[in-house]
C-alpha cells in the first residue's frame, strides 16, 4: 500500500537485505522496524514516481500511466490520500484502461464524503484564498476585516465550491457556473459585510442562502477582477496634467496592451516589482479587495 502498486523483485528483495542484516544483532522487532524504517525512506513511497509503460498507439518516446499510476492520480485528486482497495483492486484487475472505467471510478470517489475536503482544498489553492490574512489591512481603516470575517469568507468559498461541484443538478456542476453564480452562503459577518438588510442576516452560528447582485457573484474569479490592471499605473500616479496649449506628439502607442505587460522587466522574475500584479489586481475595486471571489 506504501508504494500505491506491487512491490518489484528488486524492492522485495532489497527489504529483505535489510531485515536479514539486523535480525542477527537485534530483536524481530527491531530488525521489522529497521525494515519499516527503510521503506520510509524510499523514493517510491515518497514521490509519486510516474515512469509509464510502452504503448505502440502513441509517438515515439511517449509512455502511457499504468493502471497504478493512473489509480494514485485519482486518488490524490479527488481524496488527497493513497488510493483505497477499490481502486488497487482496479488497477490489478487492468480495470483503468479507458476513459469510461476511469470516469466510474473517479465518480465512486467523488461520490464519498471524503472528496469535499480535499476539493475544497484545490480550489483554495487555484484561487488564492488561502492567502487571506486579517492583518493585511489596516485595522484603523478596516475595522471590520478582522479574523472572523476572513475566517468566514473562506468557509463561504467553501460552500460555494461545494454547492457547485456537488450539485445534484449535472447541468449546473460547471465551470460557467463557478464562474457566474449569484447564490452564496453567508453568516452575519458576511451579510454585513455585503450589506445586506436585517431580512438577510442569520442569527449567531447560522448560514443562510442569498442571492446576491449579479455584480458580486461568487466567481472564483471576478471579471472586474482581471482586468482591473487596465489603465492602472504600477509605478506611481502619473505627472498630472500639462499646461494650456502643450502641444504632444505621440510616440510609440501601444494599444491596449496590459500595464502588468509594461513593467515585465521591474521585477517579474523576483525583483522587488515580483507579485505588483497581485497587489495591484483590485486598487480599483471594493478596497478590502476580493479578488478570490
Amino acid at each position: 500500500r506504501g508504494f500505491r502498486r506491487p512491490l518489484r523483485t528488486e524492492e522485495h528483495a532489497l527489504l529483505l537485505t535489510v531485515y536479514d542484516d539486523a535480525r542477527p544483532s537485534t530483536s524481530q522487532a527491531i530488525a521489522l522496524g529497521t525494515v519499516v524504517a527503510a521503506l520510509l525512506q524510499m523514493p517510491a513511497f515518497l514521490y509519486f514516481i510516474e515512469e509509464g509503460e510502452p504503448d505502440p498507439d502513441l509517438p515515439e518516446g511517449a509512455v502511457r500511466l499504468s493502471d497504478y499510476e493512473i489509480a494514485t492520480r485519482l486518488s490524490y485528486l479527488l481524496w488527497d490520500t493513497m488510493p483505497d482497495a477499490g481502486l488497487l483492486e482496479a488497477a490489478a484487475n487492468g480495470e483503468l484502461e479507458t476513459d469510461e472505467q476511469v470516469e466510474a471510478q473517479a465518480q465512486r470517489l467523488l461520490a464519498d464524503a471524503r472528496a469535499r475536503p480535499a476539493l475544497a482544498r484545490f480550489f483554495r489553492e487555484w484561487v488564492g484564498v488561502h492567502e487571506l490574512d486579517p492583518s493585511a489591512k489596516d485595522a484603523a481603516l478596516f475595522p471590520s476585516y478582522d479574523a472572523t470575517l476572513t475566517a468566514a469568507m473562506v468557509e463561504e468559498f467553501d460552500r460555494f465550491v461545494a454547492a457547485v461541484v456537488f450539485a445534484a443538478d449535472a447541468d449546473e456542476g460547471n465551470l460557467a457556473t463557478l464562474l457566474t453564480r449569484s447564490l452564496t452562503e453567508v453568516d452575519a459577518s458576511l451579510a454585513s459585510f455585503y450589506g445586506l438588510g436585517p431580512e438577510l442576516t442569520p442569527g449567531p452560528g447560522e448560514w443562510i442562502e442569498v442571492e446576491l447582485d449579479p455584480r458580486q457573484t461568487r466567481a472564483l474569479v471576478d471579471g472586474d477582477v482581471d482586468d482591473a490592471g487596465l489603465g492602472s499605473q504600477p509605478l506611481g500616479g502619473g505627472l498630472g496634467h500639462g499646461p494650456p496649449g502643450l502641444v504632444v506628439v505621440a510616440g510609440d502607442v501601444q494599444g491596449h496592451r496590459r500595464a502588468q505587460g509594461r513593467a515585465d522587466g521591474l521585477g517579474r522574475e523576483g525583483q522587488a516589482g515580483a507579485g505588483w500584479d497581485r497587489q495591484l489586481a483590485v486598487e480599483d475595486l471594493r478596497p478590502l479587495g476580493a479578488a478570490v471571489f
